[in-house]
C-alpha cells in the first residue's frame, strides 16, 4: 500500500539586493556636481540597491582623518592632487585597477581636485566604480 504525502513547498522568492552603502566627501562648492553624477551613477544601477550619500568636508579635513582613522573616513574623497599624493605616500588610499591613486576629475570639477578611494572602503569594487562616474 502506497501512502500519499502532501508537502507545502514554501514559494521561494527572490533574494533582496545587498545594500551597497558609499559615502563620498569633498569641497563644499562640488556637491551639486557629486550630487548629480551620484545620482546619474545610481539611474544606472537602478537594480541595485546603492545608497550615496555626499558630504562637505575641507581638504585638511579629509586628510588628517583618512591619516589617523581610514576606517572612519568616506570610501570616495576628492581633494587636491597635493593631498592625494600624501594619502598616497601614506597607503590610506587604494589602487585603481589600472594601479594609479587616483583620477583627474571631468571638466565639470576643478582641474587640481583629484578622485581616491580610501584604504579601508567596505565596497572596493562598487567605490572604485563610483570615483570612476565622478571622472568621466
Amino acid at each position: 500500500m502506497l501512502a500519499g504525502c502532501c508537502s507545502s513547498a514554501k514559494e521561494e522568492s527572490a533574494p533582496e539586493p545587498k545594500t551597497i552603502q558609499l559615502t563620498v566627501w569633498g569641497p563644499e562648492h562640488t556637491l551639486t556636481q557629486l550630487q548629480e553624477k551620484a545620482d546619474a551613477f545610481s539611474s544606472e544601477h537602478s537594480a541595485e540597491d546603492l545608497q550615496i550619500v555626499i558630504e562637505a568636508e575641507a581638504a585638511e579635513t579629509i586628510r588628517d582623518t583618512v591619516l589617523t582613522d581610514v576606517a572612519g573616513a568616506a570610501d570616495v574623497i576628492l581633494v587636491p592632487a597635493g593631498e592625494a599624493d600624501v594619502l598616497t605616500d601614506a597607503k590610506a588610499l587604494q589602487p585603481f585597477e589600472d594601479g594609479s591613486y587616483y583620477l583627474r576629475p571631468a571638466e565639470t570639477f576643478e582641474e587640481e581636485l583629484v578622485i581616491a578611494v580610501t584604504a579601508d572602503t567596505r565596497e572596493p569594487e562598487w567605490a572604485e566604480r563610483l570615483a570612476k562616474a565622478f571622472g568621466n
